[in-house]
Order: structure tokens, then C-alpha cells, then sequence
């Protein structure tokens, strides 16, 4: 996630979609809470910090046995050249609400 963020912000994407299966680190991240484990809270911690950096985020949890779908998509999404719109509907992809 940190990765992809990092690539987006450098892309100049102003909003974006973040797929996870991790819900807990979903959850910490739009519930706004803290982790108790030290190398998740220094993740998160940069996670967030990026996160300030975009006029939109959404995030969504996906099953782990449907992540592959996501990390699929989101890969093709990284290779395609700057501008090109993506005309996907977040709603095909199976997500968990």
C-alpha cells in the first residue's frame, strides 16, 4: 500500500481507491486509531502522512481469496501510461462493504 501510494502521489493522482484484505489496518487507518504493534504504527504512520497528500481516498476491504483480483488490477492500473481514465466500475470488483 505504502508503495502504491508513494507512485500515485508521484503520478500526480489527485483520488484514490485503496483495496486491502488486512481490515484491521483498514480499520486503523479510517477509524483513525492507533496499532499496538510498533512496525504497523511506523507503517501507518507513514500510510497517513501520504494519505494528506491526495484530495480523495477511499478505502475498501476485500476477502484475502479476492485480493489477487485487486492486486491484478491495481498492477495494470501502475503500467499504464499518465492520464489514460479508467473506466472500471469499483462496484465489479467485489468488494466487502
Amino acid at each position: 500500500m505504502l508503495q502504491g501510494l508513494k507512485h500515485l502521489q508521484d503520478l500526480g493522482i489527485e483520488k484514490v481507491i485503496i483495496l486491502g484484505h488486512s481490515q484491521s489496518l483498514i480499520r486503523i487507518l479510517v477509524d483513525n486509531m492507533s496499532s499496538r504493534d510498533f512496525r504497523l504504527a511506523r507503517v501507518v504512520t507513514r500510510i497517513r502522512k501520504l494519505i494528506g497528500s491526495f484530495l480523495q481516498v477511499n478505502f475498501f476491504h476485500v476477502l484475502r481469496q479476492n485480493n489477487k483480483e485487486s492486486d491484478a488490477k491495481a498492477n495494470k492500473v501502475v503500467l499504464l501510461p499518465v492520464g489514460t481514465q479508467i473506466r472500471d466500475k469499483v462496484e465489479d470488483w467485489d468488494l466487502i462493504p
